[in-house]
């Protein structure tokens, strides 16, 4: 999960670096490590179908 400070965070690391910050999160129902933004997508889709 993701806090205010974080999202802050990760948008000055962009601005400044080229580079791509990507959170990894262990999942078991979602087959392991996973990137919190795959992770938060499913979730929502298996939300939807519920």
């Amino acid at each position: 999960m993701e806090t205010e400070a974080f999202k802050i965070k990760k948008k000055l690391f962009e601005h400044k670096y080229p580079h791509k910050l990507s959170l990894v999160t262990y999942s078991k129902k979602w087959g392991g490590w996973i990137e919190l933004e795959e992770l938060e997508k499913k979730r929502k889709e298996a939300k939807k179908m519920a």
